[in-house]
């Protein structure tokens, strides 16, 4: 799913900037996951208009819960080089199978064990 956000600005008007841009990201930053269950904690001291939302409030807990669930989906999709898949998948895989022509070689995501 691909999720796009959109900033208008005074100056440069409308920008588009893509989920997958990096161009923005500081040295601090919080992860959508910290900052939706900080939102989400249910306080004493202060009541939350968000908990009172009925099936609104359940439609962003499902909209978020998907886009952190697609973030941790796309870090393993394009990090797989880090996650060493060469140990479960590669040429000598391929030709213990009996494949000879390259372009039948599939390429695998691999997931971790802790997903």
């Amino acid at each position: 799913m691909k999720r796009d956000i959109i900033v208008q600005s005074k100056s440069q008007g409308l920008q588009f900037v893509s989920e997958l841009n990096k161009q923005n990201a500081s040295q601090k930053k919080v992860t959508a996951r910290q900052y939706y269950a900080y939102k989400l904690h249910n306080r004493q001291d202060s009541s939350s208009l968000l908990h009172y939302g009925g099936r609104l409030f359940q439609q962003y807990v499902v909209d978020n819960y998907i886009k952190i669930e697609s973030e941790r989906l796309n870090y393993l999709k394009f990090n797989q080089d880090k996650l060493r898949k060469e140990l479960y998948q590669g040429l000598h895989d391929s030709y213990k199978s009996g494949i000879t022509n390259m372009l039948e070689i599939e390429t695998r995501t691999i997931l971790l064990s802790s997903f």
